[in-house]
């Protein structure tokens, strides 16, 4: 691997010494590092030699970062940049242009980050090498298609979304509430050269009561049922020649489930009230956030399906178990919302990153945006800092608390409180299975989900764990 390496001698750090521990790592099993103090000589390396990543000093860059990253992203749009900073603060321009971004890190911690920062470049230029020439557009320094990250777990993932897509078997996606399942279906779909020239189809399980679930998905004849005044194809058909996404699996009925085997066993469909069979060619992907041994083994799932969905599955990880993604997620997000709400962030202070590293986010990037959101909102300046992160937590934790205070203090539960303690007490005992939740508490499936939403109940809640 050949690394460049641009650094501004005598500025915040005497001669920068920490430039020969680093060079050593990096010129480490063959690898070979040029050195230079100039972000146009940088530029010029950059255009005569390839490089595996460029390490940008900020203390040089900081004044003209904007016109070297649209500079370096005409040479090379894959070329990562390795940015390490002399101070705390991370700069706005890096949230809002991150294209060749890889890892920011912070001067003291660079020579001890770097060979972990080495393997992962290793794998990031492994799984660029691999890729075919009409998916190497979806790949970038930071992520892949629409996802940020570039952790050991994520580039994992990006070469089996890549290695599937090529093929038309069937995809099971676990992960949980927020880590992007429908994304990676949508990739695949994406990536598919002949499917996805036709429709991507996505239906949610559980968002649809059972007796509506089956017409969804099938369709049917003028006449079917009262109010059937016109046929109507069903999601099967619509994603013909394409790819059909069914998300929450796990919460179909047993009846339901054993007509979706018959479609993936001979790829035909019956409409309701119909009589003749339909021929449908598709790819179907699914997904779930439950564990579907557990639900095997209680009965509310057939073990034949689940061999036959199970062909190659997809496991996302937590943000939890992959936190360096965090920094690019969170500089990333934050360029999102600065964009759509003209809202100027100047700098991220390190420490609020570290703190999102050290949070159980149940809702995983989902509740990392919300999160963030809250942040800029809630920062009285364009700086947002730790302490704007701990308000914003702690006000959210008072105001989760507040009313249950209040019910102690008059010894009243309002009725709300009694719905919400009864399906936490069922979900808790029936090891989060929200079948026997539904048939317990005498309320449909689609309920119960909208009221697990309503009183943000985690996923640790939902699913027992």
């Amino acid at each position: 691997m050949k690394f460049l390496v641009c650094y501004s001698p005598g500025s915040n750090v005497k001669d920068k010494p920490f430039i020969k521990g680093l060079e050593q790592i990096l010129n480490k099993n063959g690898g070979k590092t040029t050195l230079t103090k100039n972000w146009i000589s940088a530029l010029g390396y950059a255009s005569i030699e390839k490089y595996s990543a460029v390490w940008m000093d900020w203390d040089i860059l900081k004044k003209y970062y904007t016109q070297f990253h649209q500079k370096l992203y005409r040479l090379n749009k894959h070329l990562p940049i390795i940015i390490f900073l002399g101070d705390d603060k991370i700069d706005g321009q890096m949230c809002a242009t991150n294209d060749l971004l890889f890892s920011v890190v912070p001067l003291d911690q660079l020579v001890e980050k770097a060979e972990e920062l080495v393997d992962r470049l290793r794998l990031y230029n492994e799984l660029l090498s691999e890729a075919p020439d009409d998916v190497k557009r979806f790949i970038r320094p930071g992520g892949f298609g629409p996802f940020i990250g570039n952790s050991q777990r994520m580039i994992e993932i990006y070469r089996w979304i890549m290695k599937v897509s090529s093929t038309d078997f069937t995809v099971l996606i676990t992960g949980g509430s927020g880590t992007g399942k429908e994304l990676v279906a949508k990739t695949v779909h994406e990536l598919c050269k002949e499917r996805s020239k036709h429709r991507f189809v996505s239906l949610n399980c559980a968002a649809i009561p059972d007796n509506l679930l089956e017409s969804e998905l099938f369709g049917y004849e003028k006449g079917a049922f009262t109010g059937a005044t016109q046929s109507k194809p069903g999601k099967f058909e619509l994603a013909h020649h394409g790819t059909i996404f069914l998300d929450e699996i796990g919460d179909m009925s047993l009846n339901l489930q054993a007509k979706l085997l018959r479609v993936l066993d001979d790829h035909t469909i019956e409409r309701l009230g119909g009589t003749n069979s339909r021929e449908v060619d598709i790819r179907i992907i699914t997904a779930t956030n439950r564990n579907l041994n557990s639900l095997i083994e209680d009965g509310d799932f057939r073990s034949d399906l689940h061999y036959r969905i199970n062909v190659i599955p997809i496991d996302l990880a937590p943000l939890v178990n992959r936190k360096d993604d965090i920094l690019l997620l969170t500089l990333h997000i934050i360029g999102k919302l600065m964009r759509k709400n003209s809202r100027p962030v100047q700098s991220v202070d390190w420490k609020l990153i570290k703190e999102l590293q050290n949070l159980q986010m149940a809702g995983n990037v989902r509740e990392l945006e919300n999160i963030l959101i809250r942040v800029i909102f809630n920062s009285k300046r364009p700086d947002l800092t730790k302490k704007t992160l701990h308000d914003v937590l702690e006000e959210f934790d008072n105001n989760q608390h507040l009313d249950k205070q209040q019910i102690f203090e008059q010894n009243i539960a309002p009725l709300w409180y009694i719905e919400k303690k009864a399906i936490q007490d069922a979900l808790k005992i029936l090891n989060g299975n929200v079948s026997k939740a539904t048939s317990y508490l005498k309320i449909s499936r689609t309920a119960l989900y909208r009221k697990i939403k309503k009183y943000n109940l985690d996923e640790s809640e939902k699913e027992g764990r």
